[in-house]
């Protein structure tokens, strides 16, 4: 048997985009682009969203927004939904791990550095497209315009 070793485990490297203050002179909303082109600016995350964008089978779509955080804070991204997401996900360009389920919400944990960060969700249509997202570093909330921003 082997001698001990000791072991620190911690929360992942904080990631930071941009400094404070560059989402406020930002459009509220998230942008949603398919096919390559601008489709809508979506006030909320959550419902009819993407079908009335008109998101459809095959269709390449993309799912861009901005929003910032106050101080460094471990916070969660949630989805629900039935669109294909491994792989999918990215903060700040890097790309995050989605579990992948059949149904119910799949999360993920992420330290976040005081600053603006940018959420993309890069995924293909399915019929009847439905994807709710949530986030919160305290308690989760449906992503919105008052808080997520587009350039």
């Amino acid at each position: 048997m082997g001698a001990p070793i000791e072991v620190e485990i911690g929360p992942p490297a904080p990631v930071v985009l941009a400094p404070l203050g560059v989402v406020q002179s930002m459009p509220e909303g998230i942008e949603i682009m398919v096919g390559g082109r601008r489709a809508m600016i979506a006030e909320k995350a959550t419902g009819t969203w993407l079908q009335d964008a008109g998101v459809v089978r095959g269709d390449a779509v993309i799912l861009d927004t901005w929003f910032s955080v106050q101080e460094r804070a471990l916070a969660q991204f949630q989805f629900r939904g039935n669109l294909p997401l491994a792989g999918a996900v990215l903060v700040d360009g890097v790309t995050q791990a989605v579990p992948e389920q059949k149904a119910g919400w799949r999360s993920f944990p992420i330290t976040l550095e005081a600053g603006t960060h940018r959420l993309t969700v890069q995924t293909l249509g399915v019929d009847t497209p439905r994807l709710d997202i949530r986030y919160g570093v305290r308690g989760s909330r449906v992503l919105d315009g008052k808080v997520f921003r587009h350039k």
